[in-house]
């Protein structure tokens, strides 16, 4: 029933949707988590690919194209999990998974909604010392402060682990200051610290001495206007987006996979 709600939601007209989610936010629990905007927040898996909005689906399709890049039984740290959908996603596919983010009402929903016995949640002062793991997964979380994030990853990833880890695009040449400039999108006001691939490459390059970079863009998109076109659709799946190590034009989201 509520994946056909959200769906409902999501044919609605933009005013229609704008309206019900300022309703959403201020008078639901989920909106609370929320915190704005800043969190995801579902109840499963099925309800965010039932969206078909496309920045959901883009969230989403970092976390399923994460876990299979993951060697299955690895152990995992999503670190800023928010409310641990894409945690859950990661276990399932055969890992077992700590979701850590920092708020702890957010951690209460992740553990109601994904709790299993290959997934915990818990918040940065819950964690135990000094267990480290296989792999590192953070998406989203490093312009926000990125000397602890990073302090945490060295703290916590193998010295033979794996990083897979997302920011914002802030080359001035891509897609995302387009959208920006137009005012089709907004700058986040609690980013310290943006990057282009270039700096991004540079942040890492201080910890990590193998660095692959990729660009997560919408499958056959080649102008802006496409773009913004991409973004206003109903249908989207998560086929509709890649990865590619030499598209970074129209791509908002920049991912890399580190290694020592």
């Amino acid at each position: 029933m509520k994946e056909k709600i959200f769906r409902l939601l999501t044919l609605a007209p933009y005013p229609v949707k704008r309206l019900v989610y300022n309703i959403w936010l201020r008078t639901t629990r989920a909106g609370r988590v929320a915190n704005r905007g800043e969190r995801l927040v579902v109840g499963s898996w099925k309800e965010i690919i039932a969206t078909r909005e496309f920045y959901h689906l883009m969230h989403a399709h970092r976390y399923w194209w994460a876990a299979h890049e993951i060697p299955k039984g690895s152990t995992v740290l999503d670190l800023g999990c928010g409310t641990g959908y894409g945690s859950w996603y990661l276990s399932e596919l055969g890992n077992f998974v700590v979701g850590m983010d920092p708020d702890t009402d957010t951690i209460k929903w992740a553990k109601e909604h994904f709790g299993t016995d290959k997934l915990s949640f818990t918040t940065s002062s819950e964690i135990p010392d000094p267990e480290e793991f296989d792999v590192v997964v953070c998406f989203e979380v490093i312009e926000h402060d990125p000397e602890p994030v990073l302090d945490v990853i060295g703290t916590k990833l193998k010295q033979d682990g794996t990083l897979i880890i997302s920011t914002a695009n802030a080359t001035l040449e891509a897609v995302r200051k387009w959208l920006i400039d137009n005012n089709l999108v907004t700058v986040n006001p609690t980013h310290k610290q943006e990057y282009t691939d270039k700096t991004f490459l540079e942040l890492l390059s201080r910890c990590f001495d193998e660095i692959e970079m990729y660009g997560q863009h919408p499958v056959g998109v080649d102008s802006f206007l496409g773009y913004d076109k991409m973004r206003r659709r109903n249908d989207v799946t998560l086929c509709d987006f890649e990865m590619s190590v030499s598209n970074f034009m129209f791509s908002e989201v920049i991912v890399a996979k580190c290694r020592r």
